[in-house]
């Protein structure tokens, strides 16, 4: 299915309420569930990440049910920050600043220490852009 659109995405996934889809350079791409480990590194940066953003009132943190079009495509990452001043509209090009993917069916060496370093370095190119 390549040259598909946003409009082409938003029937499907209205059609197919129970599948996470994307649109990437015209196609649509429909994201599997993830597993046991990927989904607590996911949570403990989503965690880690508000902790740090929400008592600085910098915008939100948003999980992988929100949908972003940036550069045309329309991603769905585990998580993304949003900077306040581009709330509310998180579906509008360039919304989420910094997005993170934890994509694996085995994590022999991926850990919650991983998902720190993961948070610690965002959280450092947090504070460069503000």
């Amino acid at each position: 299915m390549v040259g598909l659109t946003v409009k082409d995405l938003d029937k499907l996934t209205a059609d197919y309420p129970d599948l996470r889809m994307e649109l990437v350079s015209g196609e649509i791409i429909v994201r599997s569930l993830s597993g046991l480990e990927s989904s607590e590194v996911t949570a403990e940066i989503i965690g880690r990440l508000s902790n740090w953003v929400r008592p600085r009132k910098l915008g939100r943190v948003i999980g992988s049910s929100g949908g972003f079009r940036l550069h045309g495509d329309v991603r769905s990452p585990d998580a993304s920050f949003t900077l306040a001043e581009k709330l509310p509209r998180p579906t509008e090009d360039g919304s989420g600043k910094d997005v993170v993917t934890v994509r694996s069916n085995r994590f022999s060496d991926l850990s919650i220490s991983i998902a720190k370093a993961i948070t610690t370095n965002l959280i450092l190119r947090l504070e460069h852009y503000l």
